[in-house]
C-alpha cells in the first residue's frame, strides 16, 4: 500500500511505549513536592511531562525546589507566561479529567487578553510573554 515498500519484509512489529507517570495534580505541590511526603521532590517525566527537554527542565525545577527547601528559602513558582510555569501548570491542572503526560506546546501558554487571531502574532506575543517572565524569574531566583 506504500510506494517503494512493494517487497518490505517486516521482522517484527515495533510497540508503543508505555510512560510511568503519577497524577502529579492529586499528589504534588507546585513545585513538585510530595504533598504526603514533605521532602520528596518528584522530577523528570514521572511527574507528568514528555520529553527530553520537558523532563530535564522539571529536574532542574525540582532541584531548585529542594534546594530552596533545605537553605530555609521561599518557594518561588515559575512564571505562568514562561515555558516552565506552563508545565507545572499542566501538573497542577485538576481539571476533572483523566491526567495524562504533555509535551510543551503552544496551547499551555496563556493567551492574550484581548484574543489575537493571527497564530503568528499570537505566537511572537507568547513567545515575548515567555521570555519577559523567565528572565524575571531567573533574576529573582538568583538573588
Amino acid at each position: 500500500m506504500v510506494p517503494g515498500l512493494e517487497n518490505a519484509e517486516f521482522v517484527r512489529f515495533g510497540v508503543i511505549h508505555r510512560n510511568t507517570y503519577i497524577d502529579s495534580p492529586q499528589v504534588l505541590s507546585p513545585w513538585l513536592e510530595m504533598r504526603e511526603y514533605p521532602g520528596l521532590f518528584i522530577a523528570g517525566q514521572i511527574t507528568g511531562v514528555e520529553g527530553y527537554v520537558e523532563s530535564a527542565a522539571m529536574g532542574i525545577y525540582a532541584g531548585i525546589a529542594a534546594v530552596r527547601k533545605v537553605r530555609g528559602l521561599g518557594q518561588i513558582e515559575p512564571p505562568r507566561a514562561c515555558a516552565y510555569g506552563s508545565l507545572v501548570s499542566h501538573l497542577q491542572d485538576a481539571t476533572p479529567r483523566e491526567f495524562a503526560p504533555m509535551n510543551i506546546n503552544w496551547g499551555l501558554f496563556p493567551d492574550p487578553e484581548t484574543p489575537i487571531r493571527d497564530k503568528q502574532v499570537k505566537r511572537d506575543w507568547k513567545l515575548t510573554q515567555a521570555r519577559e517572565s523567565f528572565a524575571t524569574w531567573k533574576d529573582v531566583l538568583a538573588t
